[in-house]
């Protein structure tokens, strides 16, 4: 994903208009200042985390935001509905035996398997509802989720101009 973001937008990077960092996300916001980005953009990474690791990277992600920015990420946000959560589940996992059984990568498939299934523990399982609601009591505004296919959404939300918005 790195090596992709830094092809896709080179020209942004080299003239300094855009940072593609790797990093443990919590560690990189705590050295960064208040009101420093306009944007923070985030993939397939915070549904990883613990649901208080990831409050708290939520909670700098709002700090580090300049008064307007905009955070985005394009995530799993689970249907709150649990079996419209289970058929979501289950069509990954289809998707995961379909395109990884023909290629015979087998321990491939098993670690995808198992990963979708820990990424539904419930200290882990970041359902929309629930990333809505703490967002919002952090202080974002404008919270909308887009593109939802099955367990994949797109979330963006603003940090409002000021704090009485």
């Amino acid at each position: 994903m790195i090596a992709q973001a830094s092809e896709n937008l080179r020209e942004f990077v080299n003239v300094g208009r855009c940072q593609i960092v790797q990093a443990d996300a919590l560690g990189y916001l705590l050295g960064i200042e208040d009101n420093t980005f306009d944007i923070v953009a985030s993939a397939l990474t915070l549904h990883n985390l613990e649901a208080s690791h990831r409050l708290e990277v939520h909670r700098h992600i709002w700090r580090a935001l300049k008064p307007e920015g905009i955070f985005i990420n394009a995530d799993k946000y689970a249907p709150h509905d649990e079996q419209a959560r289970f058929d979501a589940l289950a069509i990954a996992l289809k998707r995961f035996f379909d395109t990884l059984l023909p290629l015979r990568k087998y321990s491939l498939l098993q670690d995808w398997v198992l990963h979708g299934i820990a990424d539904q523990a419930p200290d882990r399982c970041m359902r929309q509802d629930d990333a809505v609601r703490e967002l919002s009591g952090i202080g974002f505004v404008d919270i909308t989720i887009h593109d939802r296919e099955n367990m994949e959404a797109v979330l963006s939300a603003r940090k409002a101009a000021s704090t009485t918005e």
